[in-house]
């Protein structure tokens, strides 16, 4: 039986736990449409509204681009060379600029400052009493006026709850949301190895750790939260509440979640 390679359910009090769970998938997990994500293309501040459940992978930046499996630490030949893959994160998000549901894929100290929210006033960031975030994006420039992008750095605030409008929820059902775990499911081991097989033999080897942050592990600091018993949660009250959670351990097929 092949190993499941799709991409963790997770959730703002465990943001920083490895997990090993199940599930079957079998879309491309983009409805048929095509994949719009969040970007931060220049310095300035973006607003947007987090919507339903998020995924957490790892993921190779260098000197691959892959998805990788914590499993796989010690088969996956990046990883045993010292490339350490990122912690990812993805969920969706409205874009109050357009106002389209997009996908936000960040790291750990983005969405950390998400999770903070939820541990100081003991709300689900992505539900329905949320709030808008503001995000402060600052890029620095090289001595030819070029964007760092490596170098972006998040300041986040959060503005007042902003229950979903009608329209916005109508909206949410009628687009529907992508399939996170699928989309952002782990490459096949075999493919791993051929992109590293295929590498040139002066690239298998990390730079200097001080220099080159994909050549050593993140630092993991656990997110404290209030026992799950203390959450303002938000019951479902009907088959159309778009935010309703399904059980993590379900081994099935994604399906909408209204």
């Amino acid at each position: 039986m092949s190993e499941n390679l799709l991409a963790e359910k997770s959730d703002w009090d465990t943001l920083n736990e490895q997990k090993e769970t199940k599930k079957n998938g079998s879309t491309n997990g983009t409805g048929g449409r095509d994949l719009q994500f969040m970007t931060f293309p220049k310095p300035g501040n973006y607003r947007i509204r987090l919507v339903g459940d998020m995924v957490e992978f790892r993921k190779h930046f260098y000197p691959i681009n892959a998805v990788t499996l914590p499993s796989w630490r010690g088969e996956d030949p990046a990883w045993k060379a010292g490339f350490w893959p990122k912690k990812r994160y993805a969920i969706h998000c409205i874009d109050r600029e357009d106002g389209q549901l997009k996908i936000l894929e960040k790291g750990s100290g983005l969405f950390e400052e998400f999770s903070n929210y939820k541990n100081v006033k003991s709300i689900n960031p992505a539900g329905k009493d949320g709030p808008d975030f503001i995000i402060t994006v600052k890029i620095p420039k090289d001595d030819n006026g070029k964007y760092i992008k490596r170098s972006t750095e998040y300041k986040v605030m959060p503005d007042e709850k902003t229950p979903l409008t009608p329209e916005e929820i109508a909206m949410i059902k009628e687009v529907g949301f992508y399939d996170l775990s699928t989309i952002f499911k782990a490459t096949a081991l075999e493919k791993i190895q051929d992109m590293w097989d295929d590498l040139p033999e002066h690239l298998k080897t990390p730079k200097d750790t001080k220099k080159n942050s994909d050549s050593k592990p993140e630092k993991e600091v656990p997110v404290k939260a209030p026992p799950s018993s203390e959450m303002a949660e938000s019951p479902a009250d009907s088959g159309d509440d778009i935010f309703a959670t399904k059980d993590k351990g379900a081994a099935k097929e994604e399906e909408p979640l209204w």
